[in-house]
């Protein structure tokens, strides 16, 4: 089994989300982008690693991504707030 940055608490909402009985759109949208954030954070880290090695075209990369990344954020925080 893989480590995983995830909590008991956010696993165990994250299953109560999947079960079709207890579907909550906005509450799925919420995970998501808070999913979103916590990969934005591990990009950046990421970034400041390939800065400090002077990895310019790696870092060029994550930029485009972590770009995606909170493009795709704020979109799942706006459909969310609309719920």
């Amino acid at each position: 089994m893989a480590n995983s940055a995830a909590t008991p608490a956010t696993q165990r909402d994250k299953a109560a989300f999947r079960t079709p009985t207890n579907f909550n759109p906005a509450g799925v949208e919420g995970i998501t982008a808070a999913d979103n954030l916590q990969f934005t954070r591990f990009l950046r880290a990421t970034h400041e690693i390939c800065e400090k090695h002077n990895d310019v075209a790696t870092a060029s990369l994550i930029e485009n991504w972590i770009d995606q990344t909170e493009r795709r954020t704020w979109f799942l925080s706006q459909t969310a707030h609309d719920l």
